[in-house]
């Protein structure tokens, strides 16, 4: 709520796909190739010089396979101040990674 009485959202972070420039620059640096699908689709991260499989996500928590192409389970954070702290606050905290195909 803001202090007009609005409600509204902030966008809080960055999106972490393959074709992000940020998160590409990371990926070919490692050795890895960034590349859509024949037909559209995610783009995805590959092995240099091959095509399966391919990860949709240039951030991932446990695959061992992926981290040496770039693929990075080093989170991205940000901390924003919300309100006052005479103010009572309610935060959401949102990931959409958790649903992405």
């Amino acid at each position: 709520v803001h202090d007009d009485g609005k409600t509204g959202a902030k966008l809080l972070s960055n999106e972490h796909l393959a074709n992000v420039p940020s998160e590409r620059e990371r990926i070919l640096k490692a050795g890895g190739h960034v590349s859509q699908a024949k037909g559209g689709g995610p783009w995805r991260v590959y092995k240099k010089g091959e095509s399966f499989p391919g990860l949709p996500m240039s951030r991932s928590f446990g695959d061992k396979h992926a981290h040496l192409v770039g693929v990075t389970a080093t989170p991205d954070l940000k901390y924003h101040q919300i309100g006052t702290p005479s103010r009572r606050i309610r935060r959401t905290v949102i990931t959409d990674m958790l649903y992405r195909n």
